[in-house]
């Protein structure tokens, strides 16, 4: 049995092993084919052989046998049930499995068939426990989650507010414009996983401002043809600080592109139409909404209608028309997310 556990770690990635009796193993192996499996015993039985096992000063003579029952993963039934088909085969093979010589023929069936349900039961009840063990680990590994999945937001939620203190002029951005993406992207009625990773992406979309010195971004004035193209480094920026982060992956894109223009004159690919990523696109017009009503130190903040007429303007331009019509409808119920 040790060998055999040795050896199924070794060919098999997802096993189990378990004494059913005495001198009885069974063995559950999951998604391997069978042509695998039979390959598998066979050497086994080669290197068993050739094993050097001894019981004292004697060298046993080894004598195994093995039997074969798969189940589809697909295909329910009785026909196809483990139990069922283990049942089958210990009756068909009564006379090599359970051998007792000296005892009467009906001495002999009483014995085999109560050995047989002693099997059965004995492997429902490992099964079981097994299961009983496995939703116990499941249970605890969903808390787990739980708990770091509130971990996870948490991080973002202050990263995104160290990202905003850098300036006084932005404190607060990324958290309004994350519900602002969020609220468009509800309206484009986007799934639960997308609207994770606007969230992601929204609330770091900045994050790339931390390499820009404070002098421009807090500059009062009009910015030189430098330093505006300084600012326009950001999203590349961001980006490359991200990559290494594989969970974001998937952000990434949105947040590298979420000052493009739909009709390819922004930055930094100039990319255009919906080359540019759903939520990069999403993210353009929250962005632009929540800078021009937040006071710059150039500038006061805007209204709200004034906002909006910008955006019109900048409607099948800047902005993607699908994406506007959204805007303005979540706008609409909501006024103004502050």
């Amino acid at each position: 049995s040790a060998l055999l556990s040795d050896e199924l770690d070794e060919h098999f990635s997802n096993t189990s092993l378990s004494r059913l009796s005495a001198n009885t193993l069974g063995i559950g192996i999951e998604d391997e084919t069978s042509g695998k499996i039979e390959a598998f015993w066979n050497g086994f039985l080669e290197r068993v052989e050739k094993a050097k096992i001894e019981i004292g000063i004697k060298k046993p003579a080894n004598a195994l046998k093995a039997c074969f029952i798969y189940k589809a993963k697909d295909r329910f039934g009785t026909e196809t049930d483990l139990l069922s088909q283990m049942d089958d085969l210990l009756k068909n093979s009564e006379k090599d499995t359970y051998c007792f010589e000296n005892m009467k023929q009906g001495e002999n069936q009483e014995r085999s068939a109560s050995s047989r349900m002693d099997m059965l039961d004995f492997i429902t009840f490992d099964w079981d426990e097994r299961n009983k063990e496995l939703e116990s680990r499941l249970r605890d590994l969903m808390e787990a989650n739980r708990e770091l999945n509130k971990l996870n937001w948490g991080t973002l939620n202050a990263l995104a507010r160290t990202i905003d203190a850098k300036s006084t002029w932005t404190a607060g951005h990324s958290g309004r414009v994350t519900q602002l993406a969020l609220t468009v992207g509800r309206a484009m009625q986007l799934d639960e996983d997308r609207l994770t990773q606007l969230r992601r992406a929204a609330l770091l979309h900045d994050i790339g401002k931390i390499a820009i010195p404070l002098s421009i971004l807090d500059k009062p004035g009009k910015l030189t043809d430098d330093e505006y193209k300084t600012i326009c480094e950001h999203p590349a920026s961001g980006a490359r600080i991200l990559k290494p982060l594989e969970s974001y992956r998937e952000i990434i894109p949105i947040v590298r592109q979420h000052h493009e223009w739909f009709n390819g004159k922004g930055y930094p690919d100039h990319i255009s139409g919906e080359t540019i990523t759903q939520g990069a696109r999403i993210l353009a017009v929250a962005d632009v909404y929540d800078a021009l009503t937040s006071d710059r130190p150039y500038r006061n903040g805007m209204s709200h209608d004034r906002a909006i007429d910008i955006i019109l303007k900048g409607n099948g331009t800047q902005f993607d028309p699908k994406v506007v019509e959204a805007f303005l409808g979540g706008i609409d119920r909501h006024k103004h997310v502050s």
